[in-house]
């Protein structure tokens, strides 16, 4: 997978990006942790409502669901293991963080990515 940095607010953060189904479908399983610094962006060709599953997951995540101008407009935070979640409307990115990070990092609903 290719790796990204990406900025939200004074933020930064270094991403795996997903663009296939079969790295959709990987995510972040398998991964014992996570920093603070690091995450998962999910680019689709398409805005869609999307669905994201924390099945087999090992921490919980902050997910991020982003407008085709990069605007946020729904943060799930803190979702724990085995829970799915789908968008408020629909989704060009999605991005997963570590849990907390973004109440820690003081990011919100229509908040700027930059990608």
């Amino acid at each position: 997978m290719v790796k990204s940095i990406i900025n939200i607010n004074d933020n930064q953060f270094l991403v795996d990006v997903a663009v296939k189904p079969i790295e959709y479908l990987q995510g972040l399983l398998g991964k014992e942790e996570l920093d603070s610094e690091n995450g998962m962006l999910f680019v689709f060709k398409e805005p869609r409502i999307v669905s994201m599953s924390t099945r087999g997951m090992k921490f919980p995540i902050d997910i991020l669901f982003i407008r085709e101008n990069g605007t946020t407009f729904h943060v799930e935070h803190n979702v724990y293991p085995g829970i799915k979640t789908t968008s408020q409307g629909k989704a060009k990115y999605v991005i997963e963080l570590k849990g907390e990070t973004c109440k820690s990092n003081h990011i919100n609903v229509g908040d700027c990515v930059e990608l």
